[in-house]
């Protein structure tokens, strides 16, 4: 009889581990379903809902799902690679103040999970803004030109994904056709720069696609005119600026040297004028412009007041009065400017402030490698902002 009792006891065990071995496969399908769902968005939602039913099914559904967050992992890469602003450690709201940087979009856009932001300068004055927006779900596999999409809200940034060096853009036809998909990808650099004029393959997608930087040249391969074969064009870049000023004024039509920085770094001013060395036109050679510059009043007018402009642009007609500069603009009055005063020490993010006229610019204090900006958000009173 004990020997009955032992045999009984060990039968039942074994089907208590039996049953506990076979509920494993369900949770293990439904477990697998769920890492799908976590590294894909709403793709990965749908392969979870199928794991919850079939084990080895969910396996393979949340394998799918992982690799649909790759491509989209990939976008945020893409968007993160853009030189420029520093991005906050987490997604900032839409309305949240932040300070823009040189280079457009690209320089000013950063990447999160789930969205995608972009800090916008401020029209007539208004302080720079985060605008965040949900990318577009990015695709498992690269897809074809022409095949359908939908696009989402925010321009060509937010329907954007990357497979690899291939771009490809959701974007809307016209004539109400629907939403397709264009591929791009770039042309395959020579490992050094090729010399003007050397031949290569336009590949589609414009200037952009067609372009390679080699240390400081970059170099664009051209499709040819009436059939020529395309080749590449590698400007010589321009030497470091500001330019070195003659003594004496140059003489309009006068050789120079181009520098780097635009107009300002390519200018000098003298007593009765204002030269600034410009490009020549269709290969010509550099050559000085001078102009007479306005004449400044002995003291500093008032906005509104009248002038009278001079050619020559802005430059010409500016006129600085300690930390306030004027300048007669094209309704002959004058508009003069003064920068905020910056606290000596660096002011605490949400600390009040006083803005002045002439917008962001002027209402910018640095302090290292930290900016702060007086402006008002959102109909709230003005505070400091400091990134």
């Amino acid at each position: 009889m004990k020997t009955l009792r032992v045999c009984l006891a060990l039968f039942l065990g074994s089907l208590l581990a039996f049953a506990c071995g076979g509920s494993s496969t369900p949770s293990g399908g439904d477990a697998t379903g769920g890492a799908g769902n976590g590294t894909a968005a709403t793709a990965g939602a749908s392969s979870a809902q199928a794991g919850s039913f079939t084990g080895s099914g969910g396996a393979a559904q949340g394998t799918a799902g992982a690799a649909q967050g790759t491509a989209g992992t990939a976008q945020g890469a893409a968007g993160a690679g853009a030189m420029g602003i520093t991005c906050p450690a987490a997604a900032p709201m839409t309305g949240d103040m932040c300070m823009a940087v040189r280079g457009g979009g690209a320089a000013n856009r950063c990447p999160y999970t789930g969205s995608l932001c972009t800090c916008t300068a401020g029209n007539g004055g208004a302080a720079d803004a985060w605008n965040c927006v949900v990318p577009i779900m990015c695709p498992a596999t690269a897809p074809a030109t022409g095949d359908m999409c939908t696009s989402v809200p925010g321009g060509n940034a937010a329907n954007q994904c990357s497979f690899g060096t291939t771009t490809c853009s959701c974007q809307n036809m016209g004539g109400g056709a629907a939403a397709a998909w264009n591929c791009v990808t770039p042309i395959a650099c020579p490992a050094a720069a090729p010399a003007t004029g050397d031949m290569c393959t336009v590949v589609p997608g414009g200037n952009g696609a067609n372009r390679c930087t080699f240390g400081a040249t970059t170099c664009t391969c051209n499709a040819g005119n009436g059939g020529a074969a395309a080749t590449w064009n590698c400007p010589v870049p321009l030497p470091p600026g500001p330019i070195m000023c003659p003594a004496a004024a140059p003489a309009t039509g006068g050789m120079c040297t181009v520098v780097a920085g635009g107009n300002a770094a390519n200018r000098c001013p003298y007593t009765s004028s204002l030269c600034t060395c410009t490009a020549g036109a269709g290969g010509a050679a550099a050559a000085w412009a001078c102009v007479v510059p306005i004449m400044c009043p002995a003291t500093l007018p008032v906005t509104g007041a009248a002038c009278t402009s001079v050619p020559g642009g802005n430059a010409a007609n500016r006129c600085p009065f300690g930390a306030t500069t004027c300048t007669c603009g094209g309704g002959n009055t004058w508009n003069c400017v003064t920068p905020i005063m910056c606290p000596a020490t660096q002011p605490t993010t949400g600390g009040a402030c006083t803005p002045v006229a002439g917008g962001g610019g002027n209402n910018t204090c640095p302090f290292g490698a930290i900016n702060c900006i007086c402006a008002a958000a959102g109909g709230a009173a003005p505070a400091w902002t400091c990134m």
